[in-house]
């Protein structure tokens, strides 16, 4: 007897890899379609999740967070300056009411120099301020493929592959709001503030040609005890066009039963952020917000857009008023124009991190 022969299978399996060469190479249509399909899909995933409104948070009297401190330090916009305008400090004073008038003010300069010397630079790399692309904290998942989509725009460096400053007016904006959140943080650990009591604090920052009205201040006191608990920023200074999209996405949900009918939210409507950031001219930080701030330092891209991609993904917990509480000014104040000074060098010792 021979050896009985061997039958061919009836199916021949593909292994994954090699199906998705097969289509990509003769079938680039197929291919192209279907970047596009996922592309669509990822932007309604996240246009969806965009419009959904914190649950409602009503804090006791003794959990109620406040606002702890006021600082006001530069814009990406301001002129060099040898010190923060005070005016809007002056003005808090006079129009705050029971939330701001008596909440201590700081014009905080933090770090200005129109032509930041080596030293300086060095020396804010060293404190892991901000630092060249180098010294970056991996991207997450989501914002990779975001990027590969084209749904996300390159946040700008503010070093060159020569370790040179691009603007210096980016790299100088970026430190002084990551000394300020370093600053109010380390004040907190000097006076033996407790932990427990850090934690009900929160620092309110505008930058110094922040547009701040009455109805800046009432907007404000009514938003604040409707955070959601877990915040770490609210952001004041929203684009138009991402209250559009959250209102529109709102309505999509609705249309399609995904969002209970309910009452019009009062206003402001605080929209978590999913995958942008609202401008930084004036924004609410939480303690616990700090200390997520600092885990991912040194700033290495504009600051806004490298703010972007810790929301997208998920390691910041942003929500953002709209309509916006504040807007910037079209021309900066007009006290803060003297000469570009050498840097303010204020905590020089690192923050702790609770826990």
């Amino acid at each position: 007897m021979g050896k009985p022969q061997s039958k061919a299978p009836k199916y021949v399996i593909i292994p994954v890899e090699a199906r998705v060469a097969v289509t990509t190479q003769t079938r680039p249509w197929l291919a192209a379609q279907a970047t596009g399909g996922v592309s669509l899909l990822v932007l309604l995933f996240l246009l969806l999740q965009t419009g959904q409104a914190p649950r409602p948070h009503h804090p006791t009297a003794d959990a109620a967070p406040f606002i702890s401190d006021i600082y006001v330090v530069h814009s990406h916009r301001s002129p060099g300056a040898r010190g923060a305008d005070p005016t809007l400090c002056h003005w808090l004073a006079r129009n705050g009411g029971e939330l701001l008038a008596h909440t201590p003010c700081t014009p905080f300069t933090g770090f200005w120099a129109g032509a930041p010397s080596r030293d300086q630079i060095v020396d804010l790399i060293a404190r892991r301020i901000v630092a060249p692309e180098t010294h970056a904290k991996p991207q997450g998942p989501l914002t990779r493929l975001l990027y590969r989509l084209g749904l996300s725009a390159a946040a700008p460096p503010l070093f060159n592959e020569h370790e040179e400053v691009i603007d210096a007016q980016s790299l100088s904006s970026a430190a002084s709001h990551a000394l300020a959140w370093q600053n109010w943080t380390m004040s907190m650990i000097k006076r033996s503030v407790p932990p427990a009591e850090r934690a009900k604090r929160l620092l309110l920052i505008f930058e110094d040609d922040a547009n701040v009205t009455t109805d800046t201040v009432a907007a404000l006191s009514r938003a604040l005890p409707r955070l959601d608990p877990s915040f770490d920023i609210l952001a004041l200074d929203s684009a138009d066009s991402f209250c559009s999209l959250s209102c529109w996405a709102d309505r999509a949900m609705g249309a399609m039963g995904l969002l209970a009918r309910r009452d019009a939210p009062p206003t402001p409507h605080l929209v978590r952020a999913r995958t942008s950031f609202s401008r930084s001219t004036g924004v609410v930080l939480s303690y616990k917000g700090a200390l997520q701030l600092f885990r991912y330092l040194p700033i290495t891209r504009v600051s806004d857009l490298w703010e972007r991609d810790l929301v997208t993904d998920r390691i910041l917990n942003v929500y953002v008023a709209c309509p916006r509480l504040v807007s910037a000014a079209v021309v900066a104040p007009a006290l803060a124009v003297v000469a570009a000074p050498d840097s303010v060098q204020v905590e020089t010792e690192p923050p702790a991190v609770d826990g």
